[in-house]
């Protein structure tokens, strides 16, 4: 028990909370861009007036469109469209992965946990 005592939990969890919301990046991209877009990334759009979150992005000719990011794939009906020449920004980004990551932190925490825990003295 006297590691527990002695030991520093404040870095640690800086550490890991760096590890955990550094696995999301948004990366800016040219307008259109050049490669294209999977279904299910994450697209940032912004216009003079608004932001938009978006997947299941499309480019069609002068105007892009997407589904709110809270939305399903497959809801057709909840479309957005706006001209390419309204569009000041756009960003990629992958929020999954950093949800995947958070729900697993639990399960890593107790499997460390029960790796250490005789190291630690155990119930003694």
């Amino acid at each position: 028990m006297s590691i527990l005592r002695r030991s520093h939990p404040r870095p640690a969890l800086a550490l890991c909370a760096l590890l955990i919301f550094g696995c999301t990046t948004w990366s800016r991209r040219g307008i259109p861009p050049t490669a294209p877009i999977h279904a299910r990334q994450q697209v940032k759009v912004w216009t003079d007036s608004a932001r938009f979150e978006w997947h299941a992005v499309h480019m069609s000719g002068d105007s892009i469109s997407g589904i709110p990011y809270w939305r399903p794939l497959t809801c057709d009906s909840c479309r957005v469209w706006l001209p390419l020449a309204e569009v000041d920004s756009i960003r990629l980004g992958d929020r999954e992965s950093l949800g995947i990551l958070i729900g697993a932190a639990p399960f890593v925490a107790l499997g460390l946990l029960a790796l250490l825990w005789p190291l630690w003295g155990g119930l003694d």
